[in-house]
Parts: structure tokens; sequence; C-alpha cells
């Protein structure tokens, strides 16, 4: 899917189940971080299916 900047706040702002989903290592996020989001690294293998099969669907 392709969104707009504009249609995609659009969507988030109006879904309360929306999750921003920060896949980024620790490392990238220190250099900036996505307010409200859920961090978790692709990089941790099982661990990162782990935390993925946790989030509410």
């Amino acid at each position: 899917m392709d969104l707009s900047q504009e249609a995609w706040e659009e969507r988030l702002e109006n879904d309360d189940n929306a999750v921003i989903l920060d896949v980024r290592t620790p490392e990238e996020v220190e250099e900036g971080y996505i307010p409200n989001a859920k961090v978790i690294d692709f990089y941790l293998g099982q661990e990162f299916m782990a935390e993925i099969e946790k989030l509410d669907k």
C-alpha cells in the first residue's frame, strides 16, 4: 500500500487500534525515535518473531 503522508496520518488518527512498528536496531533508534512506536529489532531472529506474535491483531 502506498500512502501519502497526509493519508497515513489520517488513518493513524482514526484507528484506535493502529500500531507503529519500528523494526530498526537500538543504535538506529538512538539516532531518532518515532513517538509511540513499538520498537522490535528485526535482527533478533526468533525473538523478533515471538514479539510480533504477541502483538494484538
